[in-house]
C-alpha cells in the first residue's frame, strides 16, 4: 500500500470557498483505479492566517499511482489551479507502507 500526501497551503482570502471544493477534488481523485480512501486534515492554529492542510490517499499500489500520475494527476491538479489562481501552494510525498499496528484492546 502507499500513501500519497498533498500539502496545501491555502491563502485566508480564499479558505472558505477552498474547502467548500476541495471533498469533491477528493471524490474525484477516489475515481483513479487504486485509491481508496481519502482524509483531510488541517494544521492547528492559533491565529487568522493562511490555512494548512494536508490531504492522505491511500492506494492500493505503487502501479496504481504511477497510473494516476501518468494519467488524471494532470488533469486534477490543473482544475484547483484554475478555480484558485495563485491563491494556493501544493506539495507532495509519497511513501511505502512498512508495517502497521493495530491496539486491538480499545
Amino acid at each position: 500500500m502507499m500513501l500519497y500526501e498533498v500539502n496545501l497551503k491555502v491563502k485566508k482570502e480564499v479558505i472558505r470557498p477552498f474547502l467548500e471544493w476541495l471533498p469533491g477534488h477528493m471524490e474525484r481523485v477516489l475515481k483513479a483505479e487504486g485509491f481508496f480512501h481519502a482524509s483531510l486534515f488541517q494544521e492547528d492554529r492559533e491565529r487568522e492566517e493562511d490555512l494548512n492542510l494536508t490531504v492522505f490517499y491511500k492506494v492500493r499500489s505503487k502501479e496504481n499511482l504511477e497510473s494516476y500520475f501518468n494519467g488524471h494527476a494532470k488533469e486534477m491538479r490543473e482544475e484547483g489551479l484554475k478555480k484558485f489562481p495563485d491563491q494556493f501552494e501544493a506539495k507532495r510525498r509519497i511513501h511505502s507502507l512498512i508495517d502497521e499496528v493495530t491496539n486491538r484492546s480499545n
